[in-house]
């Protein structure tokens, strides 16, 4: 017989650019620098965590291993250097 899927918490940083998943109903072990609002609980399956994060298996093994995953809700943004000089 196999166990039940751990419950996942899904919360959203107050600056909206962060999405943190957590095994512990209130996120005490997500950073505490941003409050966190909680916005859905999911089984820890990939199919299900993949709604939220783009990697789902990459967000269970830190789940597992530190009880937490952090993910950007959108893409980094790399600003390349200015050019020192001209390239004509």
């Amino acid at each position: 017989m196999t166990e039940p899927a751990t419950d996942i918490h899904v919360f959203v940083a107050s600056d909206g650019a962060t999405l943190g998943l957590s095994v512990m109903a209130d996120g005490s072990n997500l950073p505490q620098d941003v409050a966190w609002e909680r916005r859905d609980v999911v089984p820890m399956i990939a199919e299900r965590l993949a709604l939220h994060v783009t990697n789902a298996h990459v967000a269970m093994t830190n789940l597992i291993m530190r009880g937490y995953h952090l993910s950007r809700r959108s893409a980094q943004i790399l600003r390349f250097p200015e050019p020192n000089r001209n390239s004509s």
